[in-house]
């Protein structure tokens, strides 16, 4: 069953079971793929390719989740790597923030709903920074699950050209995680290196302001240092160090900056502090007994047992011992609820995603131009590629009713139950978006 209950604020929706599905998954190529539509050869340091367009498909269904959403493999063997400074992929042309490992072999791509059987979504905007000399094809893979290993070979990657060698321009990504220290008598630079394989050390452009005058001076740091330790300061000092990646051929970065005034962040003097009184304590008072809790009304208490049945009246199938029988009268109040020629309102047919979209829309009062499915997938609740008569899974459906209110679905318990599987019925439909609508 689906319970709302209200702690510090918050509205949870929660979905009972007796077991979880995620523990039972298992993942094999037939169930998902990576497809692009030809290898795609690179020349070796060309600057940052990009990609062509990847179709990723989930072809069993929930497969691909939120949980974990999908990240795309490089193969290991060769050195290539994610190019970083790219933050944002357009996943069916929109743009979504992706993460990268830290020795930048995998990018994740995160996903809002899961994918139901035969959903693809088109990932583009990927760039690499490629350092092999020429080598033969590589594949690249998808893992689903996030344990680091791949659960599909992609279909067509990345060659590296051997007969096209372009002169290395593009210099190693920046050093990451810089801090620094100060003592009475020093200031202690710290760093992490960047993974390109052709990174050679660092330039720190030391630029130093003492009494009116500036004095620039670079010091070189070899690959494997990761500090540096300066004793060339007095008090009131301007320094600006300038820590500048630089690679086996010579190219360097812009550099990141740290600047201080040395003795402007020492510690003051520690003086003795004055002995502390200790006030007395005031009178007891009597604590005020807390307020009572104040429990917002649901909308359908705005209905009388009359109304009720008023509203119900005309439908063959629905009777005094009908379960949710006021959520139904407030639905079909508003519209969003109407009955067959035949006077039913069938609670048990299968929803496709139009009829779906169509109550929501009214439920919700979404505004918009063109059909209700139409509007939702302009909103972004449903994605652009689903077919008007394709049914809704029931998890689907109960993610995009919390999207549309606002309520992350993330930070609700929805567990995977037989309750949550198959198709939606108007019947689960019924208590799930009075529920939903009720949530402040």
């Amino acid at each position: 069953m689906i319970y709302k209950h209200v702690k510090n604020g918050v509205v949870a929706l929660a979905v009972f079971a007796s077991f979880f599905l995620g523990s039972m998954t298992v993942f094999a190529d037939a169930n998902v793929s990576l497809f692009m539509t030809t290898w795609q050869k690179f020349a070796q340091n060309e600057a940052s390719p990009v990609l062509p367009n990847i179709l990723i498909t989930d072809a069993g269904g929930g497969n691909i989740t939120p949980a974990k959403g999908v990240t795309i493999m490089l193969p290991t063997d060769i050195d290539i790597l994610w190019d970083k400074t790219v933050t944002q992929y357009a996943v069916n042309d929109a743009l979504v923030t992706v993460t990268y490992s830290k020795n930048l072999r995998n990018v994740t791509i995160p996903v809002t709903a899961t994918f139901t059987a035969g959903q693809s979504v088109i990932v583009s905007g990927a760039k690499l920074r490629i350092y092999s000399p020429g080598s033969s094809y590589r594949d690249l893979k998808l893992d689903i699950n996030g344990d680091g290993v791949a659960d599909a070979t992609g279909v067509n990657g990345v060659q590296i050209d051997a007969d096209v060698l372009k002169s290395d321009q593009q210099a190693p990504f920046q050093v990451a995680n810089v801090s620094h220290a100060v003592s009475e008598k020093s200031v202690t630079l710290t760093w992490e290196n960047p993974v390109d394989p052709d990174y050679n050390g660092l330039f720190i452009t030391k630029t130093l302001t003492r009494g009116g005058k500036t004095t620039p001076e670079d010091i070189a740091i070899d690959k494997l240092t990761t500090t540096y330790s300066d004793a060339n300061v007095q008090k009131d000092d301007v320094l600006e160090y300038s820590l500048k990646t630089k690679d086996n051929v010579g190219n360097v970065g812009e550099g990141v900056k740290v600047t201080l005034t040395f003795g402007a962040t020492l510690p003051p003097p520690v003086l003795t502090p004055p002995p502390v009184v200790t006030p007395p304590a005031p009178p007891a008072e009597e604590t005020p007994p807390s307020p009572a809790p104040v429990v917002m009304p649901s909308i359908t208490d705005s209905l009388s047992e009359s109304e009720i049945t008023s509203l119900l009246a005309a439908f063959k199938d629905i009777d005094a011992n009908t379960p949710n029988r006021k959520q139904i009268a407030y639905l079909v109040k508003i519209g969003a609820l109407k009955g067959d020629k035949a006077g039913r309102l069938r609670l048990d047919a299968k929803m496709s995603y139009a009829a779906f979209a169509q109550i929501v829309v009214k439920a919700f009062a979404v505004e918009g131009k063109g059909t209700a499915l139409t509007i939702m997938k302009k909103l972004g609740y449903i994605l652009k590629a689903t077919k008007a008569s394709r049914f809704i899974p029931k998890k689907n459906a109960l993610k995009i009713l919390l999207k549309v209110k606002g309520i992350d679905a993330a930070t609700q318990n929805i567990t995977d139950m037989k309750l949550l599987r198959g198709t939606l019925l108007k019947g689960d439909l019924v208590p799930w978006m009075i529920a939903v609508v009720d949530a402040p």
